[in-house]
């Protein structure tokens, strides 16, 4: 058994094999095209599918009651054009023969870094609504892997980070945990953790290896446990979250 300390952002104890959830993406950094024109209309092309999803989104979103969620897209849906715009998404491809990809990445890239490095901790989460705008965008032109494996047991979920559209490709009723290396206690995928109740630690870094090994998640001491022994084992199963144990504020 393996001790790993982290932060709770969401009480409770979960047992599961790992599910180790990262996004691949191809290197594309050096990529360039002999046909501008038609990077140019495969980028406006796409940034209207996205432009589309997005405000489908906000639709369900508010046809479902949810209005903090619906404003957020629509922040994202902003931010979208002012990524491109700003970026110099456009002007990457007509100028310097840029594959479309490759300025968006690049712009991408920039504006994150720009936002993780402010001081205010309510900007520095916008990165993750840069991340996740941009990376649709990447995910239609062909920039992305995302691998959503189908759930059929009770799994902890490991990733980076975690933004709550994401969790919607998983099932929620096998999702007992979930570990977020690069998360704090405001980000997406924390505050979804505690709106459905299930256990949540930040930084504490996953390796690939873990993939589909047994843990124990106890985030009331902040502590997971890799391959754990019969003794963590039995403390989790006995584990009731009406037993006395403190909600973090």
């Amino acid at each position: 058994m393996i001790e790993f300390h982290g932060t709770s952002v969401s009480s409770g104890i979960a047992t599961g094999d790992i599910l180790y959830f990262c996004a691949r993406r191809e290197n594309f950094s050096q990529e360039l095209t002999d046909e501008p024109e038609q990077e140019m209309d495969l980028l406006e092309r796409q940034i209207k599918t996205v432009e589309h999803k997005l405000q489908e989104t906000i639709d369900s979103y508010r046809s479902e009651g949810q209005e903090q969620e619906a404003i957020l897209t629509e922040a994202r849906l902003l931010l979208l054009a002012d990524i491109i715009h700003a970026g110099g998404c456009r002007e990457m491809i007509s100028e310097q023969h840029y594959s479309a990809r490759r300025a968006v990445l690049e712009a991408e890239t920039r504006f994150r870094m720009e936002f993780e490095n402010m001081e205010d901790d309510f900007m520095r989460e916008r990165s993750y609504d840069i991340e996740y705008v941009m990376e649709m965008l990447l995910n239609l032109l062909g920039g992305n892997r995302h691998c959503f494996p189908k759930l059929t047991k009770r799994s902890i979920i490991v990733a980076d980070e975690l933004i709550p559209e994401e969790t919607l490709y998983f099932e929620r009723e096998y999702i007992a945990g979930i570990l977020i290396k690069n998360g704090t206690y405001n980000s997406h995928g924390a505050i979804l953790a505690r709106l459905w109740n299930i256990p949540a630690l930040i930084g504490i870094s996953p390796e690939e290896d873990w993939a589909d090994r047994p843990a124990v998640m106890d985030a009331n001491q902040g502590i997971l446990y890799l391959e754990p022994d019969s003794a963590t084992l039995e403390m989790a199963q006995s584990y009731s979250p009406f037993s006395g144990e403190d909600d973090i504020l």
